[in-house]
């Protein structure tokens, strides 16, 4: 039998799904970067290796390896290209990285809060008691002590 596209089969060469907005915080990454790549040197959580949006993540790769914004832009998807675009920035230099360093603490701040969170969930499906923790779960809260450590250093930042 045959199937037509009326019928709901995806076929190769149909209209490609459409991508979802890229997460607010990183595209404000990005934008700050796009306007000024020398802000990549004061990323000084390294916010950039935890980006999770691939396409904002590549293309402030291609501005840390000196591509020219306008390329850079030129090359990325119409999504990512319209949310950089489209996101408002302080035009001092000064303000632009004041607003840069808060998002990469606020990055850094909910990916903390996320790991803490993995770890609390799988500790708690941990069996035994504290004198039978595994060496897995030790390791779980050697990460928990170091995250809050970090937690604290981000946190004493000035904003």
């Amino acid at each position: 039998p045959s199937h037509s596209s009326a019928a709901g089969w995806p076929f190769v060469g149909s209209e490609p799904a459409p991508s979802r907005a890229p997460d607010q915080l990183e595209v404000q990454y990005a934008a700050c970067v796009v306007r000024d790549r020398r802000l990549i040197q004061r990323d000084t959580f390294r916010v950039f290796d935890e980006l999770r949006t691939l396409a904002l993540r590549g293309l402030v790769a291609q501005l840390a390896q000196g591509q020219a914004p306008e390329d850079v832009l030129y090359d990325a998807d119409e999504n990512t290209r319209k949310a950089v675009e489209g996101e408002r920035l302080p035009t001092e230099e000064e303000a632009l990285e004041q607003a840069f360093g808060s998002v990469c603490r606020r990055l850094k701040l909910r990916f903390i809060e996320e790991q803490l969170g993995r770890i609390a969930r799988e500790t708690a499906r941990a069996p035994g008691g504290h004198s039978d923790l595994t060496d897995e779960v030790r390791a779980l809260f050697e990460e928990r002590a170091q995250l809050l450590k970090l937690k604290r250093e981000v946190l004493a930042q000035p904003s």
